[in-house]
């Protein structure tokens, strides 16, 4: 039975972010990219965050025992931006909980394509 992606796009995993998740394809946009990554965390897939990351995300990116415990429970994509063929950005809030609390994180991510794929590089928390 196919299940719903843990982004939230509203198609099933195996037509949506498990195609990216399990490198079989590349996400063509940003939003696309974002929305893989989330799955990831959800999945708690650390080589396909680090190999999705570039630069200063990829320099900061730490496994942690907190990273570990979060509960990833929602993603809604505000807006989604590409400046042009080689950067872009998504606004989302990620709804998670941790130790029993629940938090959302807004950010904008920023994203470079670069060499055939696009990476994530760094982000900007709005609230």
């Amino acid at each position: 039975m196919n299940q719903s992606c843990p982004c939230h796009s509203g198609h099933v995993f195996e037509e949506c972010c498990q195609i990216y998740c399990s490198r079989i394809q590349m996400p063509s946009t940003p939003e696309a990219l974002m929305r893989s990554r989330y799955t990831a965390f959800v999945l708690k897939d650390w080589s396909y965050i680090k190999s999705t990351s570039m630069g200063k995300a990829l320099k900061q990116f730490k496994r942690s025992k907190s990273l570990e415990s979060i509960e990833w429970l929602g993603l809604e994509v505000i807006k989604t931006r590409q400046k042009n063929a080689v950067e872009g950005w998504v606004e989302f809030i990620a709804h998670y909980q941790l130790n029993d609390k629940e938090y959302t994180l807004h950010e904008r991510s920023y994203f470079k394509y670069h060499i055939d794929r696009w990476y994530y590089t760094h982000g900007r928390q709005l609230s």
